[in-house]
């Protein structure tokens, strides 16, 4: 079965057509990288995805299920592009504030936010103040945050935007880790180089048109296969 199915989905802001009869699917426990320039469409399908935001047409279906039926997102995790957090909160707090959002029983909440914050590696930095976080940390912060309703499929945008090298290393690593967990991950990126490490598969985008689809192990160099597509249709 497929976690996610985008059917048709187009989309038009101010007279100006975002989104173009966008198709694709996931298949349960892969990642599949979202790839596209700035301002290619990545942002608003994920807000369509998320029922954030309503298509003028086409259809979004989680596990066969449409998204009307708000209950399948206990199912969903999602960071969108610039989360905001309360930075005068540490993590521990944030985390916990979360739980209580989330209605998680007082019984479960500590086990939870343990561990989430191990499984994104922030133990040692769970006093911090979140105003001191690096935008790094930050990203692992919201993978955390995500982590305490223990979702099944995790949408994250441009979740390597603004990475050194090291910390676009240690989120590549975490999501590896959630992929071997069954999870299945859609993230979005304009940062190539680094993403044919975990990716099942990819998604490319252009000027709201989809432009490629295929399996990770078709392609050695997927930065080249999207340059020679963008040029082929531009």
């Amino acid at each position: 079965m497929n976690a996610l199915s985008v059917k048709n989905i187009s989309k038009t802001i101010n007279k100006k057509n975002i989104l173009n009869n966008v198709n694709f699917s996931l298949e349960e426990g892969t990642i599949t990288g979202f790839i596209g320039h700035n301002g290619a469409g990545k942002s608003t399908t994920f807000k369509i995805i998320m029922n954030l935001i309503h298509p003028n047409s086409g259809q979004i279906l989680i596990w066969d299920e449409k998204p009307e039926d708000h209950d399948i997102y206990k199912k969903v995790g999602y960071i969108p592009e610039s989360p905001l957090y309360p930075d005068y909160l540490n993590a521990k707090e944030f985390l916990s504030y979360m739980c209580d959002l989330l209605n998680i029983p007082s019984a479960k909440k500590s086990s939870l936010v343990k561990d989430a914050i191990l499984q994104v590696g922030i133990e040692k930095h769970t006093s911090k103040l979140i105003k001191y976080y690096s935008k790094g940390m930050k990203q692992k912060l919201g993978i955390a945050q995500m982590l305490l309703a223990q979702p099944s499929l995790l949408i994250m945008d441009e979740p390597l935007s603004g990475l050194d090298p090291i910390g676009r290393h240690d989120i590549l690593k975490i999501m590896d880790d959630l992929k071997s967990e069954n999870k299945t991950i859609l993230f979005s990126s304009h940062i190539l180089y680094d993403i044919e490490k975990i990716c099942s598969r990819y998604v490319m985008i252009a000027d709201g048109t989809i432009i490629g689809d295929i399996p990770a192990n078709q392609t050695n160099n997927i930065e080249e296969l999207y340059l020679s597509k963008i040029r082929k249709d531009s």
